[in-house]
């Protein structure tokens, strides 16, 4: 996925150029806009984006976590034997949010779809750690 939004974002150098001309007041408000088009190029091109990978990742975590069935879920939850270690689920996990949140492309911002997801996952994650811990 990093590597689609790479290619997508050089293919559109020419469409960020003109947000940032057209942004006249000197500050970054053209960035949300932008991640915006890139992410809706990448998820028409690619099948899914940010917002969908990461709402993949929480239906698995409330799935394996809460051992609750979503009503979107086509599948019935695999039996322990066949799922590994939430504690392995949940490192992987955190360290997939702790890389993403790095990202310098303010995919993650708070108040934007994806931020959304990704602070769900976030939440998500504490409760299930403090939950594993107790």
């Amino acid at each position: 996925m990093c590597d689609k939004v790479v290619e997508v974002e050089r293919a559109l150098d020419d469409v960020r150029d003109m947000l940032v001309s057209a942004c006249t007041d000197g500050t970054d408000t053209w960035r949300s806009e932008w991640v915006r088009i890139v992410q809706d190029v990448v998820k028409h091109d690619a099948g899914w984006n940010w917002e969908t990978f990461w709402k993949m990742v929480l239906h698995v975590l409330q799935e394996q976590t809460l051992l609750t069935k979503s009503p979107h879920s086509t599948f019935p939850i695999a039996p322990p034997h066949l799922r590994p270690p939430p504690a392995f689920t949940l490192a992987r996990i955190q360290a997939c949010v702790d890389d993403f949140v790095k990202r310098d492309r303010l995919e993650a911002e708070p108040d934007g779809e994806v931020g959304v997801v990704v602070g769900a996952v976030r939440d998500l994650l504490a409760r299930s750690s403090a939950l594993n811990t107790e």
